[in-house]
């Protein structure tokens, strides 16, 4: 009797670390430019945040662009090798609380890969999608000769050498209920498996809704001036949205920056002007994205930007307008009607119309600046009316001046007689 309990004890003890283990899969291997896709599932005591995630190159610290989000209970990570040197790196999730047999522990838990010389047929961006309605996936051609993507083994996708294209999609393609997919993006020498976790209800994730105005940037400009172009993120959703954090790809960081990386409050209904700064020496094309990501969203901005010596500007230009975007659609806009006026003159020209409000229209009645010009108005109009009287008074003065000496002279003439 004791021999079979003490069997069955160690047999516990033996497979009951292993249930309680944690899973890390991920490639020990990637080519240069090819995104990192990773799972992680375990007993976890909280979740896996972006904070919690480091990489490393033997022991010194590296930064990679990477995310992480939770489906169910297991944790997805995907990392761009964009510009990282050919070497062997760890992925490290650090002071993170799991259960391993009988303990709570927050151990290391850590994996190594290598990053080859080869070079990837396309990246992706982002690795991962939780979306309701529909989603986008960014890929870009790493190849110096045009490649077929088969997206789901039931249509391709040509992309040039070098190009980046917006892919788009449905969540009804993949289900109708809320529930974990896989999108499928390969070549002959390359496969992603994508997680895609469809919601059905409304979250956070579907609440949360914003957009970039205008949807797309395509800009020309002439070298060496340092010129600024403008776009807009509004939030169109019922919450306030904290914390949108901005970012862009490799491709535009040599020619670009922002006026804000990051913005802490948005409210809903309201939009944020941003201004990039644009400049080159030389004459290229460059085309890349604009990121805007917060805790549980991502939207992508593409920019095509045009340097040429010989672009020629209109006069007086301090930044690029976007003229072919529509006022409330596309630049988050509005018309004053002719009773109100634009807070801060905040006006530029729209596609379907000029002074194009990007504040708040206020109402005349209440406009400092109004009452301002008013109070002017009336003390210029009665100093106008003084010269007139003053004017009136003088020739007035003078007439009956000048008649009073010729009767003078009358009289002295009469005395004469």
């Amino acid at each position: 009797m004791k021999k079979t309990f003490f069997a069955i004890f160690l047999l516990l003890i033996l497979i009951f670390p292993i249930l309680s283990a944690i899973e890390f899969e991920i490639n020990s291997e990637f080519k240069q430019g090819e995104t990192i896709l990773a799972k992680v599932s375990g007993n976890f005591q909280e979740a896996i945040l972006p904070v919690n995630i480091l990489f490393y190159r033997g022991h010194v610290k590296v930064p990679f662009d990477f995310d992480v989000t939770q489906i169910n209970e297991e944790f997805y990570i995907y990392a761009l090798t964009t510009d990282k040197t050919p070497a062997n790196y760890t992925i490290s999730i650090e002071e993170v609380e799991y259960r391993k047999a009988t303990q709570i522990i927050d151990d290391k838990i850590q994996k190594n890969f290598t990053i080859l010389s080869d070079v990837a047929d396309f990246s992706i961006d982002p690795g991962f999608a939780l979306a309701k309605e529909n989603f986008s996936i960014i890929v870009q051609n790493l190849q110096d000769s045009k490649i077929s993507i088969n997206v789901n083994n039931e249509k391709t996708e040509t992309i040039k050498s070098g190009d980046i294209k917006q892919l788009n999609f449905e969540t009804k393609a993949f289900s109708e209920e809320s529930s974990l997919n896989f999108l499928e993006l390969s070549t002959d020498n390359q496969n992603y498996q994508i997680p895609i976790y469809v919601l059905a209800e409304e979250s956070v994730y579907e609440k949360q809704r914003y957009r970039f105005s205008p949807p797309e940037l395509n800009i020309s400009l002439i070298t060496n001036e340092n010129k600024q172009a403008l776009f807009h993120i509004k939030n169109y959703g019922e919450p306030d949205i904290a914390n949108i954090t901005l970012s862009m790809s490799r491709e535009l960081k040599p020619y670009m920056n922002f006026s804000v990386t990051e913005i802490n409050d948005l409210e809903s209904n309201k939009s944020a002007k941003i201004l990039i700064n644009l400049f080159s020496d030389k004459e290229i094309t460059v085309e890349g994205y604009i990121k805007a990501k917060t805790s549980v969203n991502l939207k992508y901005l593409p920019v095509t930007i045009n340097f040429l010596d010989d672009y020629e500007p209109l006069p007086g230009q301090d930044y690029i307008p976007v003229t072919q975007n529509t006022c409330e659609n596309d630049l988050a806009g509005k018309f004053c009607t002719a009773d109100e006026y634009c807070e801060n003159q905040e006006l530029i020209d729209a596609f379907d119309g000029k002074d194009c409000c990007l504040s708040e229209c206020k109402s005349l009645e209440n406009n400092d600046d109004n009452e301002e010009s008013s109070t002017g108005k009336i003390i210029g109009w009665s100093i106008v009316i003084l010269i007139i009287i003053f004017l009136a008074w003088f020739f007035l003065k003078k007439y009956k001046s000048a008649k009073g000496e010729i009767n003078l002279l009358d009289i002295a003439k009469g005395k004469n007689k």
